[in-house]
This record gives C-alpha cells, sequence and structure tokens, in this order.
C-alpha cells in the first residue's frame, strides 16, 4: 500500500487476490516444498490442505519398512499385474488419486502410513498467502501495475510497473536455477567431477 497511492484499508481484499494471482504466475520455488506423514483411513489417505502437487510418495508399514506399489492414473487399471499372473498372488498394491484423496486397493491391510513430499501453496494458519521475502518487490509491482491500470493512470506508469514486475519475476526465477552453495558442492563431489565409476550403496 506504500506505493499505491490512494489506496486504504478497504483495499486490503483487492490486493489479496491480486497477490494469489502473483504467486501463481511467479509459480512452484524452494519454498513451496513440503514433506509430511499421512496416515490412512479406510484405504486412503487424505491429501494436505496446502497440497499443490505432489513430488515422491513412499509407503511403509508400521514397522517402517517400505512397501512397494504401482501408480494407476485416474480411471482406474486396465492392464492386469503381471506379477500377480504369474504368482497367482494379489502382486502390488495398486495407488490412485483424486482431487482431495491418494486411494490405494484393497490389499494395502498392511499400509501403515505414507510420506510424501509435495509443493505446498504457502499459508499461515489463517489460509492467508505467506509471501517468501524476496517475492516482496516482485509482488508490490504486480499490484502496483494492477493498481495503475484499475485507475486508468497514464501509459508510462502502466509500463513501467508492468515491466518491473516482469523483471523481477525473471530475477526470482533466475535465483531458483541457482543451487545453493551445499547443494552444489555435493553436486560436484558425487557426480560432475567423478570420472570414474565407483561403489555406491543404496541411500535413501
Amino acid at each position: 500500500m506504500t506505493i499505491t497511492p490512494g489506496a486504504t484499508d478497504e483495499h486490503k481484499t483487492v490486493f489479496r487476490q491480486w497477490v494469489w494471482e502473483g504467486l501463481k504466475q511467479i509459480g512452484p520455488t524452494n519454498h513451496w516444498v513440503k514433506t509430511c506423514e499421512l496416515r490412512p483411513k479406510n484405504f486412503s489417505f487424505k491429501k494436505p490442505s496446502d497440497l499443490a502437487s505432489t513430488l515422491a510418495i513412499a509407503l511403509y508399514d508400521t514397522g517402517g519398512a517400505e512397501i512397494a506399489y504401482n501408480w494407476q492414473e485416474t480411471g482406474g487399471r486396465v492392464h492386469t499385474d503381471r506379477s500377480a499372473v504369474r504368482s497367482g498372488g494379489n502382486g502390488l498394491i495398486d495407488l490412485s488419486e483424486d482431487a482431495y484423496y491418494f486411494h490405494m486397493s484393497s490389499d494395502a491391510v498392511n499400509v501403515g502410513y505414507a510420506v510424501i513430499r509435495y509443493l505446498a501453496t504457502p499459508v499461515d494458519s489463517n489460509g492467508l498467502p505467506l509471501i517468501p521475502e524476496d517475492h516482496v518487490l516482485a509482488l508490490s509491482m504486480f499490484c502496483r501495475w494492477l493498481w495503475a491500470m484499475r485507475n486508468g493512470t497514464n501509459q508510462s506508469e502502466i509500463q513501467l510497473s508492468r515491466d518491473t514486475w516482469y523483471r523481477e519475476k525473471d530475477r526470482i526465477f533466475g535465483d531458483n536455477k541457482m543451487p545453493s552453495v551445499f547443494r552444489a558442492n555435493q553436486f560436484a563431489k558425487n557426480k560432475f567431477l567423478s570420472l570414474i565409476n565407483s561403489f555406491k550403496p543404496n541411500s535413501y
């Protein structure tokens, strides 16, 4: 509001709506990645309310041993599980999803919990958007651009705000493509500089 002349507290609802739109246009960043544990009920896991996109999911029994599964696209199975055909058993657990749940097949009786890594929409306990510090200027200029268009400000003001918004958004994209020092060192240590195949035990 400090850079939108004429704005008052009455306009906060409008600005929140614009901030949501700006966050969607910036898209997922490292700030969005979360991990959580889910417990099943009637062979289904309820998705977290802030889930935007699932990155990975693992199933475990109550003892902490990982359980294999087959991922099924929306609409259900169209092929028979080959391991079930060969062994005459139940085969791997089927796992699928809808808008609000992950669903397991009825043979998932030994699944105790699931761990998922996902992109989470950044919100606080009241459901209001959380703004990463490096997004503040970009979103402020996005709101200033829309405010200028709303008020019919001269074209040079609209263009300046728009250009600054796009420049700041591109900066965020660029920053997110650069790995942290720790990640860069690990990459160089494990892959980039290694010209000889070395023994690497399974790691999780």
